[in-house]
């Protein structure tokens, strides 16, 4: 037997003859209740797909070996669809079920067809879940535009817009689009300003469409080597921001997972989560009042669903930490060579380890670490300007060497 996805486009009048010949001959028919309910007469027992649809997803491909199981998805099942979960769990059974998918016009496809806009260069952000902040600054930087799978609550058209407006005002003015219930009786576009969607309630049945900005103004920053002033952070700690900027090109950032060390303010590794998608960063700071600071900065700029501030002993915290593909050291102390070759030691293959060192004792401990590994030592001298007397005359900041090693493999 085998398990088909059904890809149900916008409504009942998308699915093709045989399609629904598929659906009226399963011995199975599982999916969300709106999709159910398009077929009543269909006689396969039903399994109305809720919360726990991963867990139902194994029953289903269990079920598959002796009977034939369809499954409805809205869209196209591949599309932030549950294909996905199907195809990766079938991997991992390795039971030799087959699984099928056919697929069919997506509410994306439609939104866009609506308005003429072409969705090649479009970026997606999925917003069908409880995220901890808006990834605004991405969302407002992609150049072709941005088209958002908005949701109920937090996640509906109206507030998104009113808060990506609130932490840049600039982007009042962006024309924006929400597609609601897109295929359905009740379908509505309504176009206007970024900033005039603040109020509205769309329907949970929502896309939310951004255009490319018209001006540079529209345009976030990207975040590297922000002002310290964009940053909370206690008594001075945060890495300067022409030191960050070095820090951050040093790494080389991909996706996978990335520790800070010793992290401070986090704002290294908040523009590390907001550089580069697919990158799960871990903050370790042991100040309690500090590790608060990150979770505060990372809000923020709106990667609290990309960055984790873990509390506790660097050297205790690690062995419980994802192995990472880059590391940044930024404290330690005394023991900034052990935290170093700690760390090191868990680094991926191929991977990327930079060590800040400010002290004399801190440079000499590091001379002596890793020599086969360390591709190379960097040393940052920042003066800036500063009045004195109606005048202004350049005041160094203390010089910072970075030591920076790379893992074989």
């Amino acid at each position: 037997m085998s398990l088909v996805i059904v890809g149900c486009g916008l409504g009942p009048d998308d699915l093709t003859p045989a399609m629904r010949e598929r659906i009226n001959t399963a011995r199975v028919l599982a999916g969300g209740r709106r999709l159910l309910d398009w077929f009543p007469r269909a006689a396969a027992d039903r399994v109305e797909l809720n919360a726990t649809a991963r867990r139902q997803a194994e029953k289903l491909l269990c079920r598959a070996q002796d009977e034939e199981v369809v499954v409805l998805a809205s869209g196209d099942p591949l599309f932030f669809g549950i294909a996905s979960t199907f195809m990766a769990l079938a991997a991992s059974f390795g039971n030799g079920t087959p699984v099928e998918i056919v697929p069919n016009v997506s509410a994306v496809q439609a939104a866009c067809a609506r308005r003429g806009i072409s969705w090649s260069g479009i970026s997606f952000f999925n917003l069908h879940r409880k995220h901890k902040s808006l990834p605004w600054r991405r969302i407002l930087r992609a150049p072709g535009g941005a088209l958002l799978l908005a949701g109920p609550g937090a996640n509906n058209p109206g507030r998104l817009a009113a808060e990506m407006v609130s932490v840049f005002p600039a982007s009042s003015e962006r024309k924006a689009i929400v597609f609601s219930n897109l295929g359905m009786k009740d379908e509505v576009v309504h176009e206007s300003a970024l900033g005039a969607l603040d109020g509205h309630d769309f329907p949970s049945l929502s896309l939310l469409y951004i255009a490319p900005a018209e001006h540079s103004r529209e345009i976030p920053s990207p975040a590297w080597g922000l002002p310290e002033s964009e940053f909370k952070h206690e008594a001075g700690l945060i890495s300067k921001a022409e030191v960050r900027a070095v820090i951050l090109a040093k790494l080389q950032l991909v996706p996978g997972v990335a520790w800070d060390l010793g992290a401070g303010s986090g704002s290294v590794a908040v523009e590390a989560a907001s550089m580069q998608p697919g990158l799960k960063v871990y903050a370790v700071e042991r100040n309690e009042t500090r590790a608060a600071l990150i979770l505060a900065n990372a809000e923020k700029h709106g990667v609290g669903d990309d960055l984790e501030a873990v509390g506790g002993d660097i050297l205790a915290v690690m062995a419980e930490l994802p192995a990472p593909d880059r590391v940044f050291v930024g404290g330690g102390g005394e023991k900034i060579a052990a935290v170093t070759a700690a760390a090191f030691a868990r680094l991926r293959p191929g991977g990327v380890l930079v060590t800040a060192a400010v002290t004399l004792e801190s440079r000499s401990e590091l001379s002596r670490v890793l020599r086969e590994a360390c591709r190379e030592v960097v040393e940052i001298n920042i003066s800036r300007s500063r009045e004195l007397c109606g005048r202004h005359l350049m005041k160094a900041e203390n010089p910072i060497a970075l030591y920076v090693f790379q893992k074989n493999g």
